[in-house]
């Protein structure tokens, strides 16, 4: 058997020949490039690595940790980055709840109830991986490297909101959806905008109160089908009058129970 080599020629014209080395030995490599046509040839060399082993930028935006530590790591005002994929989970409380809370309690105590709903919402979130993009109205919307990981928090909410006992706090919705996004910083904070981010606010009007809705681009993950199988979750694929989704996957929250 061969000692692995320690250079490769390569003619940029007509590509490795048969007798090229089938491996390099580590350290010390020497790649020998001939251009033997008549034009300019770009060459561009790359070091893979499993995607695994690597904490992209994207990756370590949506870690709640990263963001507790390097708050001042963001991307300069005005730079958009795009982000491959990533998964965005948003809450929302029925519109007619939230207005029905303000009209019987006040608006300093129905706020007060509002924002420790949102606390323990967040709380949920940053133990599940997740980090809190910025809050809208009544509602949550947070950043997931993993989209099992946006599966399981949401899983987990309702247990996670009656800890305390019964509140008057009802009609929580979830969405999940994952997909490529812009990244930018808004008022010194990561933000995330495109198709993907506006989806995932708007699929939570094909949830009715007491759900959790998952696009086609979640519920079709491997994991996350085995996770909803493992536990046992009943699911419904319904028809939605969406554009850019012809169906999503409804879970009824209340027939989830915690998981052991």
């Amino acid at each position: 058997k061969a000692a692995p080599s320690g250079r490769w020629d390569i003619d940029l014209v007509s590509g490795p020949g048969a007798e090229r080395p089938r491996f390099l030995r580590s350290g010390g490599q020497l790649l020998v490039l001939h251009n033997t046509g008549e034009h300019e040839i770009l060459i561009r060399i790359e070091r893979t690595a499993p995607r695994n082993d690597a904490l992209t930028a994207a990756r370590a935006a949506s870690l709640a940790l990263f963001r507790e530590l390097f708050p001042g790591e963001v991307l300069a005002p005005g730079q958009l980055a795009t982000v491959p994929m990533v998964t965005l989970l948003f809450t929302s409380l029925d519109p007619a709840r939230a207005d029905a809370l303000y009209h019987d309690l006040g608006d300093a105590r129905a706020f007060g109830m509002i924002h420790e709903h949102l606390q323990k919402i967040g709380n949920a979130i940053r133990d599940g991986g997740g980090a809190v993009i910025k809050t809208v109205g009544e509602g949550v919307l947070a950043s997931f490297s993993q989209v099992t990981a946006a599966v399981e928090t949401a899983l987990s909410l309702p247990s996670r909101l009656d800890r305390s006992g019964p509140s008057p706090l009802a009609g929580l919705r979830i969405g999940v959806h994952r997909g490529p996004a812009l990244a930018a910083t808004v008022n010194d904070q990561l933000d995330y905008f495109g198709t993907t981010a506006r989806d995932a606010v708007g699929i939570l009007s094909q949830a009715r109160n007491g759900e959790l809705v998952l696009t086609q681009a979640v519920a079709a993950d491997p994991e996350v089908a085995a996770l909803l199988n493992e536990r046992g979750i009943d699911t419904e694929v319904v028809p939605t009058s969406l554009a850019d989704h012809r169906h999503v996957t409804r879970v009824r929250l209340d027939r989830v129970g915690p998981e052991h």
